[in-house]
């Protein structure tokens, strides 16, 4: 059943008698309001009349212009009134209805009633006057008796029409409405009324106070407002660099600062040296120790045993013994006499919930002899609330009022129940408590009248929170609003989380919508149906534009559909050297390029820096985009002038251009190498020097040293240079007489008749080593003989053979008759018979003996240069 409002469309068409001819048709709208706004999702009927039609068959046509941002059209529906026929919808948003009344219409001769009722939802709170108009209506139909044609179509003349159908908000009295909201300057309250907008009591922040750190807090909102106050330190404060003093030294109270913004409020003062020591602690045997200059002032405390230990003397079965301190042998604290008997009484612990009532026993046991007692029972009144006392085995009266316990004549029985206490839990109160008893130590005695001592077992009593308040939701259990804990069952019909819509299709221009069904975000359950969106019947433009070469347009969002929503030729941005203009609208490249507009970046080309003797230029200039020379640079004059280059302590700078030097030295810029001077280390005796630094270009002192304190590690140098040593150690002596170098003897070896000699110092030390043997040599038949002590060591040297013979070409050891050494095969010498002279030859002779002669002389000639 839809709902309809008190918004009415009275169409009222004033028709005189139609003929085969056209007739004036009249038409009047009237206009109803809507009391209060309309709320987003709202429905919105309109109904359409017709009265005092003279036709008894008409077709009625109509088109509506209305403002789709605030109605969103659902549905056109026929009349059940008098008027049948069905209502049709045409494209851009016609409709029409053809009228056929149920009765005689021979007999109406004037018809009437609703024609059609138009269906809107609110698109959005409305909380203005809007309005629905007619942009077209026509009528036609068959005239009053005449049935063989039909009327021409007559169109109502729109300015008749009264402006259309107006939803008009009544004025209405705004009720504040949720929290109350605020700006930086002013709070309000909103509307109660849907849509209508309207803040209620708006007025400025007010009240509260600006600090240091903070602005006010409006003291009806809440909300901040105004500026920070520097100067009101209302926080908390701190005081930094306090000195306390004392008996020698000055102090200070310290400055005081504002914790919130660090900003010093207050200067401190000097506090004048007491002149008195304090601080330690003075003992039985020992004076105070002062904390600033350790020095012992005022008298012993005879009392202050609690630095030393102590004794217990005098203890016997009856007796307790009494203690003494072992520093000062005094007594300082005296024993007591040990009772023969004792009593004991027992609390039983107990668990209830907060607001319950609960039941605790005490009882009774070890009570020997027990005559007369008196106690009274303990417990937090503010937890826990005592409702009954009931005497026990041992009781002989009860008071709750006093919480008094009494009794006497039980010198025979050794145990039982004391009394039972009904307790209440203190509402809203949770957690352990404890309940015990204490004895009145004068009225608790045996037969013989002697006191007894009571020892109580407290009892625990633990109160378990009765959980209250709080939602439970379909996710979450309820939350104890005095505790905190969870407790209890879920709600799964309260969904208090987030939720989201499912399965939501939008209509399209021929197709039915959906618009989703609503879920549980936390529990996935379906908490609200969604419903059908009628088709639009009209085209939905897509998000995006379409486009081409000239023009862009929307498509209809519907897929098949094809209609092309707000097409026009493209427009707009501007062509440039390599672009064409961009479509401010959709964003489209069209057009052609503009060769003379150079939008993008410019790079300079062929600049020339200039210098002491050289002209330089600024450059040409290109746009980046197309590669043009776009400006021509200009000639920069030579400067003239020297520059760059950096003069030092020895040299002046040097001209980067030309390599001339120019200028004057700088005096005080050392850049080459630099040396130490005067260096010298210090030791234990002598203070040291870190040294004088030099420039070694200009010869200039740059820095001068430190001196370094005398090192006590770092030795001199020995007295002399004999080493000083002992059985085990070696060292040697510094001039500070400190033994140096410490270190035990190295190195040597022992023999069978000396200990080792020291590689470092030169003494012996250690043992002598009976097997050091040394000396003397091994034969292939005899051991070394040691030439200490001539006792045989070793192995033999099978190698070593000192006596030995010729046997032929070998060589044998005559000791062991082994093959030293193997001789070689000697070969015959081939001769040569001389050739004799023929006896009888004269001149051979001669010859022969010519060169004898010249070998003698050559000789001799050879001598004489060597001598």
């Amino acid at each position: 059943m839809k709902k309809l409002l008190a918004i009415a469309m009275c169409l009222a068409l004033m028709v005189t008698s139609f003929v085969t001819a056209s007739a004036d048709v009249d038409a009047t709208i009237t206009i109803a309001t809507v009391e209060g706004p309309i709320a987003a999702g709202e429905e919105v009927a309109l109904s359409v009349n017709i009265t005092e039609w003279a036709n008894a068959y008409a077709t009625i046509e109509f088109t509506l212009e209305y403002d789709e941002a605030l109605l969103e059209l659902d549905a056109v529906e026929a009349s059940e009134d008098d008027f049948g026929g069905a209502m049709a919808a045409y494209n851009d948003g016609k409709f029409a209805l053809v009228c056929n009344p149920t009765s005689d219409r021979q007999a109406k001769k004037l018809l009437g009633g609703e024609v059609c009722v138009i269906y809107f939802y609110a698109a959005t709170d409305i909380n203005e006057s809007t309005v629905v108009e007619f942009a077209e209506i026509s009528v036609k139909g068959y005239a009053q008796g005449k049935t063989d044609n039909w009327t021409e179509t007559q169109y109502i003349d729109l300015e008749e029409v009264n402006g259309g159908v107006h939803v008009d908000i009544d004025e209405h009295e705004c009720t504040p409405a949720g929290d109350i909201q605020h700006d930086e300057t002013d709070h309000w309250y909103n509307c109660a009324s849907v849509g209508c907008g309207n803040l209620v009591n708006k007025a400025p922040h007010e009240g509260g106070e600006a600090t240091c750190t903070a602005k006010a807090n409006c003291s009806v909102c809440g909300a901040e407002y105004g500026a920070i106050d520097a100067t009101n330190h209302a926080g908390e404060t701190e005081v930094r660099d306090a000195v306390t003093a004392d008996c020698g030294n000055d102090g200070y109270t310290g400055d005081t600062y504002c914790e919130d913004c660090g900003v010093k409020i207050a200067n401190g003062t000097a506090i004048h040296a007491t002149g008195a020591q304090t601080g330690g602690t003075a003992t039985c045997i020992q004076m105070a120790e002062c904390a600033v200059c350790g020095m012992q002032y005022g008298e012993a405390d005879a009392n202050n045993h609690s630095d030393y230990e102590t004794e217990v003397r005098g203890a016997t079965d009856s007796y307790t013994g009494d203690t003494y301190c072992l520093a000062c042998d005094k007594m300082i604290a005296q024993g007591q006499a040990i009772d023969p008997t004792t009593g004991s009484a027992i609390v039983s612990n107990a668990t209830a919930k907060s607001g319950d009532e609960f039941t605790v026993t005490v009882s009774m046991g070890a009570n020997t002899k027990l005559a007369a007692y008196g106690a009274t029972l303990v417990f937090d009144e503010s937890k826990l609330e005592l409702v009954t006392m009931t005497p026990g085995t041992f009781c002989a009266a009860v008071n709750p009022a006093t919480k008094k316990a009494t009794g006497f004549g039980f010198a025979d029985v050794t145990s039982g129940t004391f009394f039972t206490a009904t307790f209440k839990a203190i509402n809203d109160f949770y957690g352990e408590t404890q309940v015990t008893v204490e004895f009145d130590a004068n009225a608790t005695s045996n037969a013989a009248q002697n006191k007894i001592t009571m020892i109580t077992t407290p009892g625990v009593i633990t109160i378990e929170c009765a959980h209250k308040g709080g939602e439970a939701t379909c996710k979450d259990k309820a939350v104890c609003e005095i505790c905190g804990e969870s407790y209890g069952d879920l709600n799964a019909e309260n969904h208090k989380g987030e939720t989201e819509v499912r399965d939501a299709v939008p209509a399209s221009c021929y197709e039915n919508g959906y618009t989703g069904d609503t879920y549980c975000k936390d529990c996935d359950a379906k908490i609200a149906d969604g419903r059908v969106i009628p088709a639009t019947e009209q085209h939905i433009p897509e998000a995006d534009l379409d486009y081409d070469e000239t023009d862009h347009w929307y498509n209809c969002e519907t897929i098949g559909c094809g209609n092309q929503i707000s097409k026009a030729p493209h427009e707009g941005g501007e062509a440039t050297c390599n672009a064409k203009a961009e479509c401010t609208v959709c964003g489209a490249e069209y057009g052609e390029f503009a060769a003379d507009n150079h939008k993008g970046e410019t790079e300079v080309r062929d600049a020339k820096t200039n210098d002491c003797r050289n002209d330089g230029y600024t450059g040409d200039t290109y746009c980046k985009d197309c590669g043009v020379m776009i400006e021509e640079g200009e000639v920069i004059p030579a400067t003239g002038a020297h520059t760059g280059g950096e003069a030092t302590c020895n040299a002046k700078a040097e001209c980067d251009v030309c390599g001339q030097e120019y200028g004057d030295v700088d005096a005080d810029n050392h850049v080459g190498e630099t040396e130490v001077r005067d260096a010298k280390e210090a030791n234990c005796m002598e203070e040291g020097y870190t040294g004088d630094t030099y420039c070694l270009d200009c010869d200039g002192l740059l820095e001068e040293g430190e001196v370094i304190p005398v090192n006590a590690q770092n030795h001199k140098g020995p007295a002399n240079d004999e080493y000083g040593y002992d059985a085990e150690n070696h060292w040697f002596t510094c001039e500070c007489g400190a033994e140096v170098d410490k270190e035990a003897h190295k190195g040597g070896e022992a023999t069978c008749q000396d200990k080792a000699k020291c590689d470092v110092c030169g003494q012996k030390y250690g043992e002598i080593d009976p097997e050091g043997h040394f000396g003397g040599e091994a034969t292939c038949i005899e051991k070394a003989l040691c030439d200490g002590c001539g006792a045989e060591y070793g192995e033999l040297n099978l190698n070593n053979h000192k006596n030995t013979e010729k046997r032929g070409n070998d060589t044998y050891c005559k000791d062991c008759d082994k093959l030293v050494e193997k001789g070689e095969i000697e070969k015959e010498e081939e001769t040569t018979k001389p050739t004799t002279p023929p006896t009888g030859d004269a001149s051979n002779v001669a010859v022969a003996g010519a060169l004898c002669l010249a070998a003698v002389a050559a000789a001799f000639v050879l001598n004489k240069k060597r001598g």
